[in-house]
């Protein structure tokens, strides 16, 4: 088995496949299979979801589910898209063709951050389309709102309609942009960001790509290797690189960018396991690769992450015909994760593409030196809060905005115009609704979270 060093991740349906390897109480409960009670169908769900990690990254994933409602939350985003796809609330304002977008997947707070794109800017964005999708943009809404919510009460911050104050700023991102106002780049740099934003951009600025590579790498004979005393990294073998090196080819391919397929960039320097990452992924196999950069000198270096990836937690809730209509426009999940990235945001570093490899198909990108996420801690008062709030509504509706011109046979309506169609006329009902829905979902992850703890959080995780 291919990187023995890593567990298997947890994916829904059939891995193998190489045409398409496509990975307290509440007053309203959400719907559960009927006959079956709420606390037996959860623990189904999660033993099922999480059967392929081992022990260890099973224990550790689980450990950090419990630190609070929104962290239970980040990690089970299978369990948001098997109940949110059936609710009545979704067919007022959506729940068909023309309301679907390249949808991020899994659109929380967290997944908001600073990279730097193909034209060495920074900027705040979106950040992971491990989850990416075409479906409703409600869905992707409903989840950025109703983990601003579960972070309003895990903080203590009063209730000052944090929730609504996003959707108000996606919809008005929306009806201008229906209205002719030009997209504009993707993200927002430091001189568009506003309070806390602007200054996490200014803040990372400040740091330099020879920052990183002293995090990850070490110096031997004037090259760079990784730092195997580093924990959150591991050895591979030898069958491992070999495997990895006879996939590069196909992975320079899959590039779109600027890269010469013939250059001495993108070279393999060395290999290593990444371990310990993510929340809803710990556990996925995942490497960091060191590559040549577009010099010789070591502190050009390059880390891409080689991270493998299987159907989108939504896949399950898709219907037969829109699994099958999406994937006719990718070779496998680890293309669908880059095509994401592409019609989400643009400008995207030429090192973005995928691979495959014996254990299955691979994402590639580019380890950013200006990688790093909103402090909450900044977000002292509420007319900060408001302002951030207002900045994660914009970026949400750009990033889908530009996602509907691309692959137009997937997405061919825009979606500002819809968006404009059905909520503008009737924005303080849509608003409402956001707002209430937030709160409703937000108290049925409190209700799981519970659940959770009685039933499959483990007795002794560190004390967060």
């Amino acid at each position: 088995m291919l990187f023995l060093v890593l567990v298997s991740c947890a994916i829904v349906g059939t891995e193998g496949d190489s045409q398409h390897n496509h990975d307290t109480t509440r007053d309203d409960p959400p719907p559960t299979p009927e006959g079956v009670e709420r606390p037996a169908w959860l623990v189904s769900a999660l033993d099922a979801h999480n059967a392929d990690l081992d022990e260890a990254d099973r224990h550790e994933k689980y450990c950090r589910m419990a630190e609070s409602p929104f962290v239970f939350f980040r990690g089970t985003a299978h369990l948001w898209w098997a109940e949110v796809t059936t609710l009545p609330e979704l067919a007022r304002f959506g729940g068909d063709a023309p309301a679907e977008v390249w949808a991020q997947g899994d659109l929380h707070i967290e997944n908001f951050g600073t990279f730097h794109n193909d034209n060495n800017t920074v900027v705040w964005d979106l950040n992971d389309f491990d989850e990416g999708v075409v479906a409703d943009f409600q869905l992707d809404l409903w989840r950025l709102t109703t983990s601003v919510e579960l972070v309003t009460r895990q903080r203590n911050w009063p209730a000052e309609g944090l929730p609504k104050g996003v959707a108000e700023a996606y919809l008005d991102t929306m009806l201008s942009l229906a209205d002719g106002d030009a997209l504009g780049p993707s993200g927002l740099t430091a001189s568009a960001a506003l309070g806390p934003v602007q200054e996490l951009l200014l803040d990372v600025a400040q740091d330099d790509r020879e920052d990183m590579l002293d995090t990850w790498t070490v110096r031997v004979d004037d090259e760079r290797r990784f730092d195997l005393d580093n924990p959150r990294l591991a050895a591979v073998s030898a069958s491992d690189r070999e495997a990895l090196a006879a996939a590069w080819p196909a992975y320079r391919v899959s590039l779109t960018g600027g890269l010469d397929a013939n250059t001495d960039e993108l070279n393999i320097l060395d290999v290593a396991a990444r371990l310990d990452a993510g929340t809803g992924s710990l556990g996925t196999p995942r490497l960091y690769v060191l590559t040549r950069g577009g010099s010789d000198d070591p502190d050009d270096d390059l880390i891409l992450e080689v991270k493998r990836q299987g159907e989108p937690a939504a896949w399950p809730t898709l219907s037969a015909a829109a699994q099958s209509a999406q994937a006719t426009s990718w070779s496998s999940h680890a293309e669908r994760v880059t095509l994401a990235q592409r019609a989400l945001t643009d400008d995207v570093d030429d090192t973005l593409g995928w691979l495959t490899l014996p254990d299955g198909d691979y994402s590639v990108r580019q380890r950013s030196p200006w990688k790093d996420g909103l402090d909450l801690d900044r977000l002292t008062e509420p007319e900060i809060r408001a302002l951030v709030a207002q900045q994660w509504g914009d970026v949400a509706a750009r990033d889908h905005a530009r996602a509907g011109g691309f692959r137009p046979l997937l997405t061919p309506h825009r979606i500002e115009a819809t968006v404009t169609m059905r909520a503008g006329s009737e924005r303080d009902a849509w608003l409402t609704q956001i707002q209430d829905l937030s709160v409703q979902r937000a108290d049925a992850v409190v209700g799981d979270y519970a659940i959770f703890l009685a039933e499959r959080a483990p007795s002794d995780c560190p004390t967060p």
